[in-house]
């Protein structure tokens, strides 16, 4: 197939080659000629292993806030983030859990004015069933207090944190995470 089809094992569109390396004025430029606002960097078909939409991509730059309002404002779904694993199967994060795990306050902000839901952050296997993660549970664990004061201010729940599924359960358990 060619290059830049859906097809192909692995794609990168302009606007998620921008949107990586947090160039705003790029990103914007890019919707201006008509770029779609959702589509990033796939591997597999169709994404089917890992797929990273231009939002989740921003999230990790700090000054990206303007880049996220102009994907919004273009329709970028706000919980469209990353998903590893078939479709999705292993872990799916939204953009939001993302910067509000880095600490970046503007992004968060930019991103719940934009939509996003404050308590919608990572699930980890099919439907959650290794457990759940809030973005302000993100936040907490790293040194991330602007984006917790952020997050709380815009009505995140400060009593909800990490869920384990069942899976998630066994996992926590093993050998292999207490070495992690």
């Amino acid at each position: 197939p060619p290059a830049n089809s859906t097809w192909a094992w692995a794609s990168e569109t302009p606007l998620g080659a921008a949107a990586q390396r947090g160039h705003s004025a790029a990103v914007a430029a890019l919707l201006d000629a008509g770029a779609g606002a959702d589509r990033g960097v796939e591997l597999g078909p169709l994404g089917a292993l890992w797929a990273q939409s231009p939002l989740h991509a921003l999230a990790y730059h700090a000054s990206a806030q303007r880049g996220v309002a102009a994907l919004l404002a273009r329709g970028a779904d706000p919980a469209l983030g990353v998903s590893f694993g078939p479709l999705g199967l292993l872990w799916v994060q939204s953009p939001l859990h993302r910067a509000a795990q880095l600490g970046h306050a503007s992004v968060v902000d930019a991103l719940l004015d934009g939509g996003a839901e404050p308590g919608r952050g990572v699930a980890l296997g099919p439907r959650g069933c290794l457990g759940t993660r809030s973005p302000l549970h993100a936040a907490a664990s790293f040194p991330a207090a602007t984006a917790v004061r952020a997050l709380l201010r815009r009505g995140a729940d400060p009593s909800r944190g990490a869920a384990l599924g069942p899976l998630g359960m066994l996992w926590a358990q093993s050998p292999l995470h207490r070495a992690a």
